[in-house]
């Protein structure tokens, strides 16, 4: 899925769960197999491989409702 515009977080939801649910089973393994299903990074242009580091919310200022989630990667040696 290519996203002509950055996606809102539904949008990017949306897809993202639908992508979940097609490759793997409730155990978290893909389909018929003993293997967990993984996440990739890329990063446009560069040979590097990233990881998940931390996923953090973001929260607006004054009533302090989270308005965000922030998915910091790392770049792997």
């Amino acid at each position: 899925m290519i996203f002509e515009e950055e996606p809102t977080l539904k949008e990017f939801s949306d897809k993202f769960n639908e992508y979940v649910n097609d490759l793997m089973t409730t155990d978290g393994n893909v389909a018929s197999h003993t293997f967990p299903a993984a996440i990739y990074f890329e990063v446009e242009g560069s040979d590097h491989q990233y990881s998940i580091k931390e996923l953090e919310l973001g929260y607006m200022g004054g009533c302090g409702c989270p308005q965000s989630i922030t998915i910091v990667i790392k770049q792997d040696s």
